[in-house]
């Protein structure tokens, strides 16, 4: 097992040391997500210098470091097990920031996704949020954990539509009382109000 282990990380290093400084660069910021991405993703989160994201996922899929498929009718990048723990050991001190980012970029997508559910496009809004709802979970788990209060309210208010109506109750629940606690933090009557009723659905 030890030897296979070797084999496989000699094998990643190999390929890893044969990119491009900018791909070096990037694929360890790629450990970010969760359950995959797409190149808009990548380029708010990984690249907020402006980077060339599509020539780089190119190039890292035809290196075999990234899988990819099509999904919401565009390319959906994916990284397996092995290559993203490889890759988030050598993310170093960018985690913080690069979970940050990812943060408030999944805040957004679900903002949209959660709009547009309320609206005459439930469907769309169901797939999107349904395409990246581990990157999601994981946006709203790191704003608990640094303690950003007003994004985990943010979080949880427009993900409870979602949950409720893919029965996910426990789920909606859970992230509720999150929300709920919260807006309790921040002191803000309205924000308590909201989670209540959102919480309150879920029950």
């Amino acid at each position: 097992e030890e030897k296979r282990h070797a084999s496989i990380q000699a094998s990643i290093d190999w390929s890893f040391n044969l990119l491009s400084p900018e791909e070096r660069a990037l694929f360890p910021r790629l450990s970010v997500f969760v359950g995959g991405f797409f190149t808009e993703d990548v380029a708010r989160v990984c690249l907020p210098e402006a980077g060339n994201a599509t020539g780089q996922l190119d190039s890292l899929r035809e290196r075999s470091l990234l899988l990819w498929t099509e999904s919401l009718g565009k390319t959906r990048y994916r990284m397996l097990p092995t290559l993203r723990e490889y890759a988030a050991e050598k993310l170093g001190q960018q985690v913080g920031e690069l979970r940050g980012r990812h943060a408030q970029r999944f805040l957004e997508v679900l903002g949209l996704a959660d709009h547009q559910i309320r609206r005459k496009e439930q469907i769309a809004g169901i797939d999107r949020i349904t395409a990246d709802l581990d990157n999601i979970r994981a946006g709203m788990d790191s704003a608990i954990a640094v303690r950003d209060y007003g994004m985990a309210v943010r979080y949880s208010l427009a993900l409870g539509t979602y949950l409720r109506l893919k029965a996910l109750f426990a789920e909606a629940l859970m992230r509720g009382q999150y929300g709920l606690s919260a807006a309790r933090e921040l002191k803000d009557r309205q924000l308590v109000a909201a989670c209540q009723s959102n919480l309150g659905a879920a029950y």
